[in-house]
């Protein structure tokens, strides 16, 4: 007669506590009235019914790994077989007292004292949780608080990285997703433009991501044998411009592979539990605003570390907006474009008839790189008169190029002769190679006050007149290269000394 009691007691409980997430809701109001948490020192809870369960205490407070089953010690307190209250109820909470799971059981047959170890196995997600017992008819009266931590840089990984990036739209270069990345916001010309800043600052894959998903919803799609969920947190910013939706910069269409293609997204996470208020579709930021939000994407397992593609400004020329890609890789480190880096300065050079190849120096901060490593060398023709070029292309970790100019002028200019006439000089020069004429100073000071004209190329003699009678009067001549409106010099001469008549 007992048994078929106690089998009908179990059927009205399962029934009863069929629907864990109705139950959890419809005592979510009385938790704090109804729960007591407790500490390892707490006594085990006495139960008014015939029998009685407890956990030992020395569980509160346990630490469990990411992937471990959670044993769970429970003992039973059995009067035997006139007890015809003889079922249990173990109950398993998250943080917000959500009813995540609950299991069931009958008291042994038999008066006595019972110790058995329920498991709780699966995935879990980092956090606290709590474990309550109860008898059949037993209030819950104590939860029981014990953690899961898991860390491990194979299911979690979280920026370190605190550098603003430079904006670079190159597919073959992107920048690292783990560094505030400047970018703006304009889809067409006639949008307003709202700047803003973006990193990521947390990544979750493999299992670890997808129990943090099904925490977060568990009608969530269960990944396939072939899929996993991608959960990221990221930051942003409005700089100022417009409001800003967070979904416009980062949605389920944002990833792609590394050659470019988009990438095939099965399905967009739903957050309802502790993030709930916190995904990408919920964030709207104003100017000045930053916040966090987050994405869970479910993608092919072969799918580790997507590149991102983000929108940044509008192209007039061409009519579309510019993009900017980001790498989620946290070993990735964007090449540096040799554009930003530090040259020694490379001055004008005589004309020699030979090819002329400065060297030069190349710096990345403080760090002087080595040519051949970080960078290759090569010149223009570099041997008229005009301007010439030196260009530095990047090598290993170094990218792109930059092209130094400086300019060959002519060679230093020789005076024939100076001669006098009545307030007048006559000055005589040679010609040299490549240059686009000639520049004549003259005074009466050795170092100050000089007078200048010019003279075409063709001339190799000038008459200088309206000069005072009877008074020194000192001449030097240069060679210049006309490039555009700009004319680069030569050396002088040597002074030549002359009275005038």
């Amino acid at each position: 007669m007992k048994k078929i009691i106690t089998s009908l007691m179990s059927l009205i409980l399962v029934l009863t506590l069929a629907s864990p997430f109705v139950y959890a809701s419809e005592n979510s109001e009385e938790k704090n009235n109804d729960f007591k948490e407790i500490s390892k020192s707490t006594s085990l809870r006495k139960s008014s019914n015939f029998s009685t369960i407890s956990l030992n205490p020395s569980f509160a407070g346990s630490k469990w790994s990411f992937g471990q089953a959670i044993n769970i010690p429970l003992t039973l307190h059995s009067l035997g077989e006139e007890d015809l209250y003889s079922s249990y109820s173990i109950y398993i909470y998250n943080e917000s007292l959500e009813l995540l799971e609950l299991f069931y059981g009958d008291f042994p047959s038999g008066e006595g004292t019972f110790n058995i170890t329920q498991s709780w196995s699966g995935y879990h997600a980092p956090g606290k949780y709590y474990v309550a017992v109860s008898p059949m008819e037993g209030d819950i009266e104590v939860r029981y608080p014990f953690y899961v931590n898991d860390y491990a840089p194979q299911h979690i990984i979280k920026t370190k990285n605190s550098t603003y990036s430079a904006v670079n739209n190159n597919l073959n270069n992107p920048l690292s997703a783990w560094a505030y990345t400047n970018a703006t916001k304009k889809e067409f010309s006639f949008y307003k433009a709202t700047k803003y800043t973006i990193r990521l600052e947390e990544m979750y894959f493999g299992e670890l991501a997808n129990a943090i998903v099904y925490d977060e919803n568990m009608f969530n799609d269960k990944p396939t044998s072939s899929q996993h969920w991608l959960f990221m947190k990221f930051y942003l910013k409005n700089n100022g411009g417009g409001v800003l939706e967070a979904s416009d910069i980062i949605n389920s269409l944002s990833f792609y592979t590394s050659n470019g293609a988009s990438l095939t997204v099965a399905a967009s996470a739903t957050l309802s539990g502790n993030r709930e208020g916190q995904g990408i579709y919920d964030t709207t930021l104003y100017s000045g605003a930053s916040g966090y939000a987050w994405i869970g994407i479910l993608v092919p397992k072969s799918v580790t570390y997507p590149y991102i593609k983000i929108g940044n400004g509008y192209n007039e020329k061409e009519y579309k907006e510019n993009i900017s890609w980001l790498n989620t890789n946290p070993t990735y480190t964007p090449k540096t474009d040799v554009s930003r880096l530090t040259y020694s300065k490379v001055i004008n050079k005589t004309y020699t008839g030979k090819q002329i190849k400065p060297s030069i120096t190349v710096k990345n901060g403080k760090k002087t790189l080595k040519k051949g490593t970080d960078y290759t060398v090569s010149y223009g023709k570099n041997k008229n008169t005009g301007k010439a070029t030196i260009t530095i292309k990047g090598k290993g970790k170094y990218t792109g190029s930059k092209t130094i100019t400086f300019y060959i002028v002519p060679k230093k200019v020789t005076i024939s002769s100076v001669k006098p006439g009545k307030k007048q000089l006559t000055v005589k020069y040679k010609k040299v190679t490549g240059a686009s004429g000639y520049q004549i100073a003259y005074s009466t000071s050795k170092s100050k006050g000089f007078k200048y004209i010019t003279v075409n190329s063709k001339t190799a003699s000038k008459v200088i007149k309206k000069l005072k009678s009877k008074k020194n009067y000192y001449v030097k001549v240069r060679a210049y290269k006309s490039v555009g409106k700009k004319k680069y010099y030569g050396t002088y001469s040597k002074l030549k000394s002359v009275k005038v008549k």
